[in-house]
């Protein structure tokens, strides 16, 4: 049984206030067009549909006529979707009881988490449970009272599912889970809304099914032998733009056959093999035997990011090959470039962001990482007020006086408490 599994799609997001949708339509008719190359059993979204609790009606829209060119044209794969933290789980799932009667399912809360669709496909049969995103309150009180759990976070909320799960899986049929968390040695990027603390970090031991769909994290990545992340299908931030983004296919053996891992190359309709990551059973031989194959998605505006002189990219010719891309700029001039923004734009014209080696102070040597956000924003407000009227001289050429005194003189009038 081939299922498809995607995560955070974000449609609606922007990347430097910059609309990405014409990009994102492209991608969801990529993954209608694998669809259609297949015979898959179903399509698993595994949260962070849209990008906001409140998504553009633009959005909305695309997502819907995403929807119905699959029923049209796939009428045999159903789709399962989970919210994620950037989605809104009320609204996501609108209408949810009828589309239930298309085979699109999408979970809007805990309280069906042991009630899970099975899939039948011939003789095989595989069950499918979805736990969304766990906000604040997800289980009640008896609930997490019954299982021990100490408090609200994503680490006790995710041991009181797994909980729960253990007493529903069926132990003569393969289970596969969609869950939207981040786990324990998973690797983040700066598009996603990362946790402080480890309390919101889940361990992956907690889920031990045949497969685990995951979403939340932007890089394809593998957690354990049966649990990825399908990663972004689209780079989201500049740290991505190297990064591999795709959809993962699953092909399960949920049929009653000895389990042995299925062992061969599997070549991608455009043309480039890929080496498919062939995963063993587990050790009490009781796991569906499964391979894995991730199938890249190409964005028509690759994310660049470029180092060079001013002049380099003014006049010269080294890197208009990508011109097309969006960029990130980084001068490494000793001076500060004015208005460096609209001149590269002259040659640049997808170019989102600059960044100035002569203007980050405190910047790390020898290739260390610079300051990290927290540390950043932990400094004196006044020197903050007086680094930022150094960025207003570089892009408008002078600093707005009035709104330096202003904000020196309520920084006088408020107390900072530590």
């Amino acid at each position: 049984m081939k299922l498809l599994h995607t995560a955070d799609l974000h449609l609606g997001k922007t990347l430097h206030e910059t609309p990405l949708l014409g990009l994102q339509e492209k991608m969801l008719n990529d993954i209608h067009d694998i669809l259609t190359r297949d015979d898959y059993a179903a399509l698993i979204i595994a949260g962070d549909v849209y990008d906001r609790a409140i998504p553009s009606a633009e959005a909305v829209s695309l997502f819907s006529r995403f929807l119905a060119r699959i029923r049209e044209d796939c009428p045999d794969t159903a789709v399962f979707i989970i919210p994620g933290n950037h989605d809104s789980a009320q609204r996501l799932a609108f209408a949810r009881e009828i589309l239930q009667n298309q085979r699109i399912y999408i979970a809007q809360d805990t309280n069906r988490l042991t009630d899970p669709v099975i899939l039948t496909k011939g003789e095989e049969k595989l069950t499918v449970y979805l736990l969304p995103f766990l906000n604040f309150g997800a289980f009640s009180e008896e609930t997490k009272e019954a299982c021990h759990a100490a408090d609200d976070s994503q680490a006790e909320m995710a041991a009181v599912a797994s909980h729960i799960l253990k007493q529903a899986v069926r132990p003569d049929i393969p289970a596969l889970l969609a869950a939207h968390l981040f786990t324990v040695g998973g690797q983040s990027s700066s598009s996603e809304r990362t946790f402080i603390g480890t309390a919101e970090y889940v361990d992956p031991d907690l889920f031990l099914f045949d497969y685990v769909a995951l979403g939340h994290l932007h890089r394809c990545q593998r957690i354990t032998d049966r649990m990825y992340y399908s990663g972004s299908p689209l780079p989201y931030s500049f740290d991505e733009s190297e990064d591999a983004k795709c959809v993962i296919s699953i092909d399960i053996d949920c049929t009653p056959k000895q389990n042995t891992a299925i062992d061969k190359e599997i070549t991608y309709s455009g043309g480039e093999l890929f080496d498919a990551e062939n995963l063993q059973p587990a050790i009490d031989g009781t796991k569906a035997p499964l391979n894995i194959e991730r199938i890249p998605i190409i964005s028509e505006r690759p994310l660049k990011r470029l180092e060079g002189n001013f002049e380099e990219f003014f006049t010269g010719n080294r890197y208009d090959e990508w011109s097309g891309c969006y960029l990130e700029i980084t001068l490494n001039d000793a001076e500060v470039i004015a208005h460096p923004m609209q001149l590269l734009r002259q040659k640049f014209p997808f170019l989102l962001s600059i960044r100035q080696k002569s203007f980050m102070n405190r910047e790390q040597q020898d290739g260390e990482e610079q300051l990290t956000l927290r540390e950043r924003t932990a400094e004196d407000p006044l020197t903050l007020a007086e680094n930022f009227s150094r960025f207003e001289i570089v892009i408008n050429g002078e600093p707005n006086q009035m709104k330096q005194e202003l904000f020196e003189q309520l920084c006088k009038e408020t107390t900072y408490e530590t």
